[in-house]
């Protein structure tokens, strides 16, 4: 199970522009402690920090003490079998300086992006979505929506506002789409 969730997380971050070449080789992984890592992207150099719990619930003192130990990372990506506390929730909600994302196991056991149903998405960078509006003439508001929930979304680590191109092949007919993420 480590292994899977190990590799759907590495093809997750390279598809978000991580520096994945330093990981360690899928077939190695075998206990929780081999997806506790740190990782920089590659074109804003940020660093993201992945770290696996599961010894019960995440609460406030958990959220502190991974906090704690970050240094200058503004990214936590927290992978976790129990729930959340409600004050835990919270926290996340409303901490500004840090982003955190979490997953249960169960999310990352397969990648979602390879199910046969799944078009390719394109998170588009923020001067493509201004060019897209430009010739288009239309405002954010006129694009349909994917909320910031969906899967795919997190998938990318998109916020509010990104705009995904998305390639579709239905019946041999290929369309492309575009979605903002609400």
């Amino acid at each position: 199970m480590y292994q899977n969730i190990y590799t759907t997380l590495v093809e997750m971050l390279t598809d978000r522009n991580f520096d994945t070449s330093n990981l360690q080789d899928t077939s190695l992984i075998n206990t929780k402690e081999h997806i506790n890592f740190e990782l920089k992207h590659k074109l804003t150099n940020q660093t993201l920090k992945v770290h696996y719990h599961d010894d019960g619930k995440i609460g406030i003192n958990h959220l502190k003490c991974i906090m704690n130990n970050l240094n200058e990372t503004k990214h936590v990506l927290i992978i976790h079998k129990d729930d959340l506390t409600s004050f835990a929730k919270q926290y996340i909600l409303s901490n500004n300086e840090i982003c955190f994302e979490t997953y249960f196991p169960k999310e990352l056991v397969n990648n979602i992006t390879k199910h046969e149903l799944v078009p390719k998405h394109v998170c588009l960078s923020h001067t493509e979505k201004i060019q897209f509006l430009a010739d288009f003439k239309i405002k954010e508001i006129n694009v349909p929506r994917i909320l910031k929930s969906d899967p795919i979304a997190r998938y990318y680590g998109c916020t509010r506002g990104t705009l995904m191109k998305i390639y579709r092949n239905d019946d041999n007919i290929n369309s492309i789409t575009y979605r903002i993420v609400v």
